[in-house]
C-alpha cells in the first residue's frame, strides 16, 4: 500500500515538474522570440545608422560591426572573432589600439578628430563595453563622420579672418558690440585715434569707456534698439571731451551683423571724427593762397591748363611775363590770347597728344608766348598732367622760365666763338703764308751763305759767315717754333715710347743750356738721378728744354735747379728758379699762345710766348701731368710727371746711331731738284754742284716729266718743293718714280708750314726739310737717302 502510494505521489511530483518545465519551456520560447526581435531590431538599428561601429572584446578581436564600418575598414561578416590589428583600410591611425588599451586599463572614454588619407574627417570615439552586471568586456568604437562640419568651420573661420582684416584696415575707429553692448573687438584705427589699449577695451561696456563719456542717453537708446528691431542709424553727431586727444566732434553709425547663424548677432559701430569739418572751407581757402604764394616766389612760369586750353591758374611770374593781371588771364584760352599766331599749328597738336596720354610727363619744349605789348619771350617748358579723381588726364601743368635773354646771349656767345675761331683761322693762315714767304729768301740765304763757307778762306769773312749764320738760326728758331705747334695743331706728332735713364735727358739738358746760363751770370744746377723713365725722349726733351728756357729768360740773378723727384710709380721732373714768380690770377693764362706776361714790348730775347703753351700740348699727347707752383716775387716751380720703370731699354739718343756720316763729296751724284723759287733753287743748285752732284732743274712737274725722258737714267735722287705749280711735290715725285719704274730716293723741301701741308708731308713716307734749310741737314739728307 506503501509503495502504491510512493509511486503515485512520485507521478504527481513529476506532473507537477512536467508542467514546471512546461512553463519554463514556454518561458524560454518566449525570451528565444524576444531575443530574435531585439537582434532583428538591433541589426535594423545597426544599419540603419550611418555610424561605423565596432565592438572588440577584452582581447580586441572583432565581436561586431555596422556596415558603415566597411568605409574605413576591409571588413566582411567572416572577419567576426579577429583582431582588430589584422584589418587594413583606409584608416592609418597608429594610435587606435594604444587608446583601446588605455579605455580598458582606465575606464574612460577617448575621443579624438583625425583625417583620413583620402581627405574625409572623422571623430573617433572609443568606449568602454559594459555587461548588466557591470563588468568590462571589451571596448566600443564609433567614427563620425565630420567632413562637412569641418569645411564649414573652415569657412567660417576664413570668413572671421577676412571680416577682422577687414576691419583692421580701415581707416576709421571702429567698434564690435555684443548683445548685451560690450565690446568684443576694436580695430586698430580706434587704439590709435582714443589712445588706449585692448586690456581698458574688450569685454568693457561702451557706456563704461573712457569713464561714462559714452553713456549718453540718446546714443543708448539708439544702440538699444538695433539688435531686437534690426534696425540701424547713420550720422548721429555729438561731442565729447577726452582726456588724452581732447574735445572731438564724432558722427557715429552703426549696423546689426549676423557672423554667425548659429551666434548671437553682433552690432558694429563706426566712428568718424569730423572736429575740422567745420572750418574745412577756411582750411582750403587758407592752402589755396598759401600755395598761391608759393607759386609766386617761384623765379619760372607756373600756367595750368584746363582741357578746353583755358587758363585755370596762373602765378605771379606769368602775369608779370604776359603783362596782364591774373584776372585778366584766368579763363582765358591760352592758344587764342597769349601764343603767337605762327605757334598754333605746332602747339595744339602737342597739347592734344599730351592730354591723350601719348606724350609722356615732363615733355621740354621751348616755344615763345606773347605778351600784352605784342613782344614775343621766348619760354623753356616742362609740362606734366593734372588727374581728376577717377585718375583721368584733365588738363596740364607747366612751369616755363623766360629763356629770351639767355637765348639773346648764346646767340651772341656762338657769333663771338665764330669770329673768334675765324679771325684764329685767318691768323693761322697769315701765320702760314707769312712763314712760307719767309722761308723762301732764307732758304736761299742759308745755302748761299753755306757756299760762300766753303769757298773762302779769309778769316776776318768767315767769322762774318758765321754771324749771319748765327742770326739766321735765330730766325729759325723762331720759325721752327711756329712749325711744332703746326704739327700739334694736325696731328703729325706720333710718340715713340721708350725707357731711357733720366740722367742722360738731364746731362743733355744741362750742356745745352750752361752757356747761356754763364752769360747771364745764373747758376745753372743739374741734380743727378740714377732712375728710368718710360716717355718719348725728342718730345719729353722738348717740353724740359721749353720750361728750362723759360726759366732762364725770366731770372734775373740767382739760379736755376733741374732735378727729379720720385712719388710712387711715377717720376717728377721738376725745374726750378729764383726768377720774378707768377701772380696766381695769371697761372693758367701762361699755357695760352703768345702769352708773355711783364714784356708788354715784346723784347725779342724772351721769344714768342709760345714755349709754355707747346710744353702743355706736348705734355697732353703723351698724357704726363704739367703743373706749376708760383708765387709773384718768389720764383716759379714747373713740374712734368712721367711713368717710372726699373728696367731700361737703350734708347737711339744714348746709342751710337747706325747711320752714315754726312758727306761731304757727291761726285757724279744725279740730282733731279724740283724748285718753282729762282733764289732757293739757284742756291741748293749751286751749293749742290760745289759738293760734286749733277743737278738737273725742273719748276714745274709738267717741266720734270719733259726731261725725264732724257735723263731717266741718270738721276739717282729727286729733292722737291711741296709747293708746286700744278701738282704739288708728293704728285710729282709719285710720277716720276711710276714712269721710271724704279723707286727713286726723294726728299721734300718746304716753306709752308700750315697743318693741312705739315699733316699730309709727315704722312708722305719721304724725308722732310723745312726751309731754311742748313747745309749740314741738307748734306746729312742727302746722305740718308742714297745710303737708304
Amino acid at each position: 500500500m506503501s509503495t502504491i502510494e510512493e509511486l503515485a505521489k512520485s507521478k504527481e511530483e513529476l506532473q507537477s515538474l512536467n508542467e514546471e518545465l512546461s512553463t519554463v519551456k514556454s518561458q524560454l520560447e518566449e525570451k528565444v522570440r524576444e531575443l530574435e526581435y531585439l537582434n532583428n531590431d538591433l541589426s535594423n538599428l545597426l544599419s540603419s545608422i550611418d555610424i561605423a561601429t565596432i565592438c572588440l572584446d577584452s582581447e580586441f578581436r572583432i565581436k561586431c560591426f555596422t556596415p558603415a564600418t566597411k568605409q574605413l575598414f576591409n571588413l566582411n561578416d567572416t572577419d567576426i572573432g579577429r583582431p582588430i590589428s589584422d584589418i587594413s583600410g583606409v584608416l592609418t591611425d597608429a594610435e587606435l589600439l594604444p587608446d583601446a588599451k588605455m579605455v580598458l586599463d582606465k575606464r574612460i572614454p577617448i575621443e579624438k578628430e583625425f583625417e583620413t588619407a583620402n581627405d574625409y574627417w572623422y571623430s573617433r570615439r572609443i568606449l568602454p563595453c559594459r555587461t548588466e552586471d557591470n563588468r568590462i568586456d571589451g571596448v566600443v568604437f564609433t567614427f563620425i563622420d565630420i567632413t562637412e562640419r569641418k569645411r564649414l568651420e573652415l569657412e567660417n573661420l576664413r570668413a572671421r579672418l577676412f571680416a577682422e582684416a577687414v576691419v583692421a584696415t580701415i581707416r576709421e575707429p571702429l567698434l564690435v558690440l555684443d548683445k548685451n553692448l560690450q565690446v568684443v573687438k576694436a580695430n586698430k584705427s580706434f587704439y590709435d585715434f582714443f589712445k588706449t589699449d585692448r586690456a581698458d577695451t574688450e569685454g568693457v561696456a561702451v557706456y563704461d569707456l573712457e569713464d561714462g563719456q559714452w553713456d549718453i542717453p540718446s546714443l543708448r537708446r539708439l544702440l538699444e534698439d538695433i539688435i531686437p528691431s534690426n534696425e540701424c542709424f547713420d550720422d548721429y553727431e555729438l561731442e565729447l571731451d577726452f582726456a588724452v586727444i581732447g574735445r572731438r566732434r564724432l558722427v557715429l553709425n552703426a549696423r546689426k551683423v549676423i557672423a554667425d547663424p548659429d551666434m548671437p548677432p553682433l552690432l558694429l559701430l563706426a566712428i568718424e571724427d569730423v572736429t575740422r569739418r567745420e572750418s574745412a572751407e577756411y582750411v582750403m581757402r587758407r592752402e589755396r593762397d598759401r600755395a598761391q604764394q608759393y607759386l609766386d616766389v617761384a623765379g619760372v612760369m607756373i600756367v595750368a591748363l584746363a582741357a578746353d586750353a583755358t587758363v585755370s591758374l596762373i602765378n605771379q611770374r606769368g602775369c608779370e611775363v604776359l603783362g596782364y593781371e591774373e584776372s585778366k588771364i584766368v579763363g582765358k584760352n591760352w592758344f587764342d590770347n597769349f601764343l603767337p599766331p605762327d605757334q598754333g599749328d605746332y602747339v595744339k597738336p602737342v597739347f592734344a597728344r599730351i592730354l591723350s596720354g601719348e606724350i609722356k610727363q615732363d615733355k621740354y619744349v621751348e616755344n615763345p608766348v606773347l605778351n600784352r605789348s605784342g613782344e614775343k619771350r621766348l619760354i623753356a617748358w616742362h609740362n606734366t598732367v593734372l588727374l581728376g579723381e577717377k585718375g583721368n588726364i584733365v588738363g596740364t601743368l607747366s612751369s616755363g622760365e623766360d629763356i629770351t635773354e639767355r637765348k639773346q646771349a648764346e646767340q651772341e656767345l656762338r657769333a663771338a666763338k665764330e669770329y673768334a675761331e675765324k679771325a684764329n683761322e685767318a691768323k693761322t693762315r697769315f701765320l702760314a703764308a707769312a712763314s712760307h714767304d719767309l722761308r723762301q729768301p732764307l732758304a736761299a740765304l742759308q745755302m748761299f751763305n753755306s757756299f760762300l763757307a766753303r769757298k773762302i778762306n779769309d778769316s776776318q769773312l768767315l767769322e762774318v759767315i758765321g754771324d749771319q749764320k748765327k742770326a739766321l738760326s735765330s730766325i729759325t728758331e723762331l720759325l721752327d717754333t711756329y712749325l711744332n705747334l703746326s704739327k700739334l695743331e694736325a696731328g703729325a706728332i706720333t710718340p715713340e715710347i721708350s725707357e731711357f735713364p733720366a740722367n742722360d735727358l738731364l746731362l743733355r739738358i744741362r750742356d745745352e743750356f750752361m752757356p747761356q746760363a754763364q752769360d747771364k751770370g745764373l747758376s745753372l744746377r743739374v741734380v743727378p738721378c740714377t732712375l728710368v723713365t718710360r716717355s718719348d725722349w725728342a718730345l719729353l726733351d722738348r717740353i724740359l728744354q721749353n720750361l728750362v728756357s723759360n726759366a732762364l729768360k725770366y731770372t734775373d740773378c740767382g739760379k736755376v735747379l733741374i732735378g727729379c723727384r720720385r712719388q710712387a710709380d711715377t717720376l717728377r721732373f721738376e725745374v726750378w728758379d729764383t726768377g720774378q714768380g707768377i701772380a696766381n690770377t695769371e697761372l693758367d693764362a701762361i699755357f695760352e699762345e703768345f702769352t708773355q706776361l711783364d714784356n708788354p714790348a715784346r723784347e725779342k730775347n724772351k721769344g714768342l710766348g709760345l714755349g709754355l703753351s707747346i710744353a702743355s700740348q706736348l705734355a697732353r699727347l703723351l698724357n704726363h701731368r704739367l703743373e706749376v707752383r708760383s708765387a709773384s716775387g718768389r720764383g716759379s716751380v714747373f713740374a712734368v710727371e712721367v711713368p717710372r720703370v726699373k728696367t731700361v731699354s737703350p734708347h737711339p739718343s744714348m746709342v751710337e746711331k747706325m747711320e752714315p756720316s754726312a758727306v761731304t763729296d757727291l761726285n757724279g751724284l744725279g740730282v733731279f731738284l724740283l724748285e718753282d723759287n729762282p733764289d732757293s733753287r739757284d742756291a741748293m743748285k749751286l751749293f749742290l754742284e760745289s759738293l760734286g752732284a749733277r743737278v738737273i732743274v725742273a719748276t714745274t712737274g709738267v717741266e720734270a716729266m719733259t726731261l725725264l725722258d732724257t735723263f731717266d737714267r741718270q738721276i739717282d735722287l729727286l729733292i722737291a718743293d711741296y709747293r708746286l705749280p700744278g701738282p704739288n711735290g708728293i704728285e710729282v715725285i709719285e710720277q716720276i718714280q711710276n714712269a721710271s719704274g724704279r723707286r727713286i730716293p726723294a726728299i721734300l723741301v718746304t716753306g709752308d708750314t700750315s697743318a693741312q701741308a705739315v699733316l699730309e708731308l709727315e704722312s708722305s713716307g719721304h724725308q722732310v726739310l723745312y726751309k731754311p734749310v742748313d747745309s749740314e741737314e741738307l748734306t746729312q739728307a742727302v746722305t740718308l737717302a742714297v745710303s737708304s
